[in-house]
């Protein structure tokens, strides 16, 4: 069984709503354990719940600026508002997405009240 270590990064998922989310960076180290001695190492850093795999902020910025993973907490506070500003653009978006699909929705409504309103006039002409 072969174990690979990695470095952690600055990520870039949308779906981290505060804070900053984090990635898999480079290699930064290798291990070959039998399946048996991997097992009996592993156990007990198995997560027992769902809930105990997730990060919130505080943990994701404290695992970036331990560990040796290059960042200062300054450099981390100035990406934060980054990823911050990021978010806000593509709440937009998707804000002004829903407006328009919602307006060309209205304007179907509008074409559909006049093809029935020209059946109904057609209709009375006969």
């Amino acid at each position: 069984c072969h174990v690979r270590e990695y470095t952690i990064v600055v990520g870039d998922s949308p779906f981290c709503k505060t804070g900053l989310p984090i990635a898999l960076g480079s290699p930064s180290a290798e291990w070959t354990y039998s399946m048996d001695e991997f097992e009996q190492w592993r156990g007990p850093l198995r997560a027992k719940r769902p809930d105990e795999l997730y990060l919130d902020d505080d943990e994701r910025l404290e695992r970036l600026c331990t560990g040796g993973h290059g960042y200062t907490l300054d450099e981390l506070y100035d990406l934060e508002d980054e990823h911050e500003e990021k978010m806000m653009v593509m709440m937009n978006l998707e804000l002004q997405e829903i407006i328009i699909n919602n307006n060309s929705d209205d304007d179907d409504d509008d074409d559909d009240n006049e093809i029935k309103q020209e059946e109904n006039n057609l209709e009375v002409r006969i």
